[in-house]
C-alpha cells in the first residue's frame, strides 16, 4: 500500500518551489559558479545583478539552487583595448575564487589530524584534516565531481563528491540531503517528506533539542543549515 504524503502546516515556506526570471533555467548540479565560468564571466557580476533580484531574494548563496530555478545570465561587455602591435599581450579574468570545504566527524567526533587525498577538478590536494575534521581547497569554477580519501591506508574512508549539487534547505530535497549528510540516513533522496524521512527529522529533532515532531518547522530547518553549514 503507497504511503500518504502529507504537507504540515508550516512545511509551506517561500523559496521551496523553483524561482526566478532569468533565461537559463537550471539543472541539477548547476550552480551560479558553473554557469558564469562557461561563459567566461565572473560569478559575482553574474549574480549580482538586476536581472537576478527575484533570484537573490531566496537564494542567498550562489552556489545552492534548486532544480528549476531560472538565472538571468548577462551578455558579455566588449570594449576596446589600445595594445601596440608585434608584441606579445596578455589578458586574464580574475574570476571570484571557489572553495570546496567539507568537515569529517565519525560518531559526532572529528576526524582531526587525518591524511586525505582529494581530486577534484583535473587537480590533486593532499594533506591532513583539521582540528575540526575540516577540508577546505580553492578548486576550479568548472568543477562538478571529485573523490575524496582519507584516513590511514588499513582504515581508509573513500567517497564521491557532487559539486554543485547541494538544494536549497527551503525544498523537500534540501531537507533530505542535509539529514543524509549529516548521519540520519532518508533513503533515496526524492523530495517525498514520507514515514522514514518524518522519522530521520524527528531523531534530527530529539538530537539538538527541539520539539520533537517530525514536522520540518522553521527551527529545524535553521537548525539543518547550520549543523550542515550551507
Amino acid at each position: 500500500m503507497a504511503s500518504l504524503i502529507v504537507v504540515l502546516p508550516g512545511e509551506e515556506v517561500p523559496g521551496k518551489e523553483p524561482v526566478g526570471d532569468g533565461e537559463h533555467v537550471v539543472r541539477d548540479g548547476e550552480c551560479i559558479s558553473l554557469l558564469a565560468a562557461k561563459r567566461g564571466l565572473k560569478s559575482s557580476d553574474v549574480f549580482a545583478h538586476p536581472s537576478n533580484d527575484a533570484l537573490r531574494a531566496f537564494r542567498p548563496n550562489l552556489n545552492v539552487l534548486l532544480p528549476g530555478d531560472r538565472v538571468a545570465i548577462r551578455a558579455v561587455e566588449q570594449k576596446d583595448v589600445a595594445k601596440p602591435t608585434n608584441t606579445k599581450n596578455i589578458f586574464s579574468l580574475n574570476d571570484d575564487p571557489v572553495f570546496l570545504r567539507i568537515q569529517l566527524l565519525d560518531r559526532d567526533q572529528a576526524m582531526k589530524n587525518e591524511p586525505f587525498s582529494l581530486s577534484v577538478g583535473g587537480l590533486k590536494f593532499v594533506g591532513v584534516t583539521k582540528d575540526d575534521g575540516s577540508i577546505a581547497v580553492q578548486v576550479p569554477p568548472s568543477a562538478t565531481q571529485g573523490f575524496l580519501s582519507v584516513g590511514p591506508p588499513d582504515n581508509l574512508l573513500q567517497m564521491n563528491l557532487k559539486l554543485g549539487s547541494m538544494h536549497p534547505v527551503e525544498s523537500d530535497t534540501g531537507v533530505q540531503q542535509r539529514l543524509q549528510n549529516l548521519g540520519f540516513d532518508c533513503g533515496k533522496i526524492d523530495g517525498i517528506i514520507g514515514p522514514r524521512t518524518r522519522g530521520r527529522i524527528r531523531d534530527f529533532q530529539g538530537k539538538n533539542g527541539l520539539l520533537v515532531n517530525g514536522v520540518v518547522t522553521p527551527e529545524t530547518r535553521a537548525l539543518l543549515k547550520e549543523k550542515h553549514g550551507c
